[in-house]
């Protein structure tokens, strides 16, 4: 553990923007005041050696390190939200203002975020991967607001959101795959998406193709049979009996 002379700017971590990042920033900033032997005088109202009027020295310890620990919070808050706690005089005193300004809101948008992760849902005919892709980014969105999803669940969310078209595949997915501890991100389960839809779009474009030679095949056919019907009914060794005009046969006159 850190003897609190160790200085702040070790400490990487994204500055305080609002409640959409205040849960992962709150955790993070606890353990870096903790490791800096600072946590005290956050819980702390007030120095409890503030009565005793004849311990100067270790009253002004006191305030000397909570002036630490207010300042290595608000070194760590961005500019937006510094003018919140910008007149704290005490490091509890701004740690308690931010957590009644974003703790709630940051759970509401942690709820927003998990609904919009259950209600998406892949129509049929759209981009497969796309899909994937952007049920990835709300499942990150969710682990940046401190609520890291298991494979299992994201697994499931994921087989579920997919279009009616894809049961029987979905049907055939072991349970161990979507339990499975070791793949933690789901990609095994991503990649035999991928291969499936791989596969369904090639049979599809296949078809496809087979149908569009056919009608090809079928169109020339009829414009042959058409020109050797007009080609018959000319013959230059033919001349009309009434009009005397060379290839015309008789009932065309």
């Amino acid at each position: 553990m850190s003897t609190g002379t160790e200085s702040t700017s070790t400490y990487r971590i994204e500055p305080l923007h609002g409640a959409a990042n205040y849960n992962v920033w709150h955790i993070k900033m606890r353990h870096i005041l903790i490791d800096l032997g600072l946590f005290k005088y956050v819980e702390s109202m007030a120095s409890p050696l503030a009565a005793d009027k004849s311990n100067e020295s270790a009253i002004e310890i006191w305030n000397e390190k909570d002036h630490k620990a207010l300042s290595t919070i608000s070194l760590r808050v961005d500019d937006s939200a510094l003018v919140y706690i910008a007149g704290a005089t005490t490091s509890k005193e701004a740690w308690d203002t931010l957590k009644r300004m974003y703790e709630t809101a940051g759970t509401i948008s942690i709820i927003a975020t998990r609904w919009k992760l259950f209600r998406t849902h892949c129509p049929e005919g759209a981009n497969i991967e796309e899909h994937i892709c952007t049920l990835c980014g709300l499942c990150q969105q969710l682990a940046g607001q401190g609520q890291v999803m298991l494979g299992s669940e994201f697994s499931t969310i994921l087989l579920t959101s997919l279009p009616d078209s894809w049961d029987l595949f979905a049907s055939t997915i072991d349970k161990s795959t979507i339990l499975d501890t070791a793949d933690p991100d789901s990609s095994k389960l991503i990649s035999k998406i991928l291969k499936e839809d791989l596969r369904k779009t090639s049979k599809n474009t296949s078809s496809e193709i087979a149908l569009s030679a056919h009608s090809n095949h079928n169109h020339q056919g009829s414009s042959i049979i058409n020109n050797h019907s007009h080609r018959s009914k000319y013959n230059a060794n033919v001349t009309c009996h009434y009009c005397k005009c060379v290839g015309h046969i008789q009932k065309e006159c």
